[in-house]
C-alpha cells in the first residue's frame, strides 16, 4: 500500500511551474511546495545561496536586492583577504622595515630611466594579466619584501662592461686612458672584462669610495676582524654622538631649547654620507656651549621630570655624556686622528687632477695619523710601538692595497718634485722618502704599467731610456735650472718646458698628470 507521506528535504510540487507567466522563478531552485499550502515554495536563491519560503511576489522583491547582497558578500570576503595579508611575524624579524623619508631621484635619473621604466611597467602589467594574478599581492608584505631583496642584488659585470665598452668605441680607445668606477666586485669585475680588451686602458677604483670604506671600518669593526678589540670604543663613541643628535633634533621642545643657545643647528647626516661620524663629531664640539647650557636649563628638568618615562630615561643618558668631560675628550681625540683621513676624502672628492698626488699623499695620511696617536699615548715614535695605531694602519694598508694601481705608480713617477733633494730631505716627515725610481713597489709597477702600454719592444725600451735620464737627471735634465724648478713648478708645466728630448715620456706625462681619482665627483654626496 502506498503511503501518502514523501520523504523530507525532496521537492513536492504540486503542479509544472509556467516559466512564461513567471519567469524569475528560473532564477531560484525551488526545493518543495509549503506544507501549509498556498502559493508558497520552499526556494534556495542561485546568487546570494540563501534558502527563503516565499511566494512568487517575494521572489521578485528578493531578486531586486540581489545586487545589493552579493556586494555584502564580497565585502566580508574581501575583509577576510585583508586580514590574511597581515601575517603575525615574531618579535625582531628583519621583515620589518624602518620607515624612511623618500628622497626625491635626480632629474638625470628621471631623464634616463624613462624607457626602462615604461618597459618594467609593461612587463609587470603582462605578469599580473596573463595569470590573472590578484592586484591584491603588489600589497602583500612578503611580495614587497621580496621585491626589495631582488633590488638590492647587483647589475652584472658583463653588462657593466659593455656599456663602457661602447663608450670608449664611441671616444677611441686610443683616447681614454682609464676608467674610474666605484669600488664593487661587480665593478672590479667589470674593469677586468675592459683591460683584458683593452690592455692600454687601466680599470681605477675610486679612492674616496676607498679611504671612505677604510674610514668605516675603523669606526665599526667587525665583531670577527683583526681590529675589533683596539677599536670597539670607537663604535660606542659614534653611537652616542647619533643618538645626541638625533634626540636634539627629533624633539621639537628639545630643538627649542637649544636653539636658545646656538646659532648653528645640528646637521642631519646620511649615512651615505662620506665620513658621516666625522662630520657630526665636528658640529657637535662646535655647539658644546649650547649642549651644556641647553642640559643645565630650569626648562630641561621640567621637560623631563619622570624617572619611569622611556623618553626621560633617554633624556637623562643624553645629559649625563653632555655633562662628561671625559666623553668629549674621546670625541676631541677621534676628530683629530681621523683629520687626516678625513681630509684625504675631501681632496680625492673633486673633479680635478689628482691621481699623480694619491700615492704620496696615502703616505702622508698614515703618517699624520700615527703622530698624532703617538702623542696622545705619550710615546716615542720611533721607539716604541702601538697597538692602536697598529690596528688604524693595518685597515689602511689593506684597503689601499685592495685599490693600489700601476697607474698610480706610474703617474707618481712622472712628478719632478718626488725626485728633488729638498722633497726628500723634507724634515717635517717621520719616514724616510725615496725617489720613485728607488722604491721596490712603485718601479715594479710602473713597469708593467710601460709593458702595457708599449707593447712594442722597440717602443718600450726607448721610453724605458728616457724614463732613466728623466729620473738620474741626466742629459737635458742635468741643468741646474731644470734640477732647481722641479720644487717651484706645476708638473704639466715643467714637462711643457723642459720634456721636449723625451717625447714618448713627455706626452705619457700630459695624459696621466691631468687624470682624476675618483668617481664621487660625478655623484650627489
Amino acid at each position: 500500500m502506498s503511503s501518502s507521506v514523501q520523504p523530507k528535504g525532496k521537492a513536492v510540487l504540486k503542479g509544472p511551474i509556467d516559466y512564461e507567466k513567471t519567469p524569475l522563478w528560473k532564477h531560484v531552485e525551488v526545493i518543495r511546495d509549503s506544507e501549509d499550502g498556498g502559493g508558497n515554495r520552499h526556494w534556495r536563491c542561485n546568487y546570494c545561496g540563501e534558502v527563503y519560503k516565499n511566494s512568487y511576489s517575494r521572489v521578485r522583491a528578493h531578486l531586486l536586492y540581489v545586487d545589493i547582497l552579493r556586494q555584502l558578500k564580497l565585502e566580508e570576503e574581501m575583509a577576510e583577504l585583508k586580514k590574511s595579508d597581515y601575517v603575525t611575524l615574531p618579535e625582531g624579524s628583519d621583515l620589518v622595515q624602518p620607515k624612511r623619508k623618500r628622497g626625491n631621484q635626480s632629474l638625470i635619473a628621471k631623464a634616463f630611466n624613462l624607457r626602462e621604466r615604461d618597459e618594467l611597467d609593461k612587463e609587470c602589467a603582462r605578469m599580473f594579466y596573463s595569470a590573472a594574478i590578484p592586484f591584491n599581492l603588489a600589497r602583500n608584505p612578503y611580495f614587497k619584501r621580496f621585491c626589495y631583496k631582488l633590488s638590492t642584488f647587483s647589475v652584472a659585470a658583463n653588462f657593466i662592461a659593455e656599456i663602457f665598452i661602447q663608450a670608449i668605441e664611441d671616444v677611441g680607445a686610443h683616447y681614454v686612458v682609464q676608467v674610474v668606477t666605484d669600488n664593487g666586485s661587480n665593478f672590479k669585475s667589470a674593469g677586468n672584462l675592459i683591460e683584458l680588451k683593452y690592455p692600454s686602458i687601466f680599470w681605477t677604483p675610486c679612492v674616496v669610495h676607498c679611504v671612505n670604506l677604510a674610514f668605516k671600518s675603523i669606526c665599526e669593526p667587525p665583531q670577527k676582524s683583526d681590529h675589533y678589540d683596539q677599536c670597539k670604543w670607537l663604535t660606542s663613541l659614534c653611537e652616542d654622538m647619533n643618538e645626541v643628535q638625533k634626540f636634539v633634533s627629533n624633539h621639537d621642545l628639545v630643538k627649542g631649547l637649544f636653539n636658545k643657545y646656538s646659532t648653528h643647528q645640528l646637521l642631519h647626516v646620511a649615512d651615505t654620507r662620506f665620513a658621516s661620524h666625522y662630520v657630526v663629531a665636528e658640529r657637535l664640539t662646535l655647539v658644546k656651549s649650547a649642549l651644556d647650557k641647553m642640559v643645565i636649563d630650569p626648562e630641561w628638568n621640567i621637560l623631563f621630570k619622570s624617572k619611569t618615562n622611556p623618553i626621560d630615561v633617554k633624556a637623562r643618558k643624553i645629559m649625563m655624556l653632555i655633562l662628561d668631560d671625559s666623553w668629549w675628550e674621546k670625541v676631541e681625540y677621534f676628530l683629530e686622528f681621523m683629520k687626516p683621513i678625513y681630509q684625504m676624502i675631501k681632496f680625492g672628492d673633486r673633479d680635478a687632477p689628482v691621481l699623480h698626488l694619491i700615492y704620496n699623499m696615502w703616505n702622508s695620511m698614515i703618517e699624520e695619523v700615527k703622530v698624532v696617536v703617538f702623542k696622545r699615548e705619550g710615546k716615542d715614535i720611533n721607539v716604541d710601538s702601538s697597538e692602536f695605531f697598529d690596528a688604524i694602519q693595518h685597515v689602511l694598508e689593506l684597503r689601499w692595497n685592495k685599490s693600489n694601481t700601476p697607474l698610480h705608480c706610474l703617474a707618481h713617477s712622472l712628478v719632478p718634485k718626488y725626485y728633488s733633494i729638498n722633497w726628500l730631505n723634507d724634515g717635517r716627515t717621520i719616514f724616510q722618502r725615496v725617489p720613485p725610481h728607488q722604491d721596490l713597489e712603485v718601479s715594479t709597477r710602473r713597469n708593467l704599467c710601460f709593458q702595457r702600454l708599449f707593447p712594442d719592444p722597440i717602443e718600450l725600451r726607448n721610453v724605458l731610456k728616457e724614463y732613466g735620464s728623466f729620473s738620474s737627471g741626466l742629459d737635458s735634465f742635468s741643468q741646474a735650472h731644470v734640477i732647481a724648478s722641479r720644487d717651484e713648478e706645476e708638473p704639466i708645466s715643467w714637462w711643457a718646458n723642459y720634456g721636449s728630448a723625451t717625447p714618448h715620456l713627455q706626452s705619457l706625462a700630459f695624459r696621466l698628470l691631468s687624470q682624476p681619482a675618483s668617481s664621487s665627483c660625478c655623484e650627489r654626496n
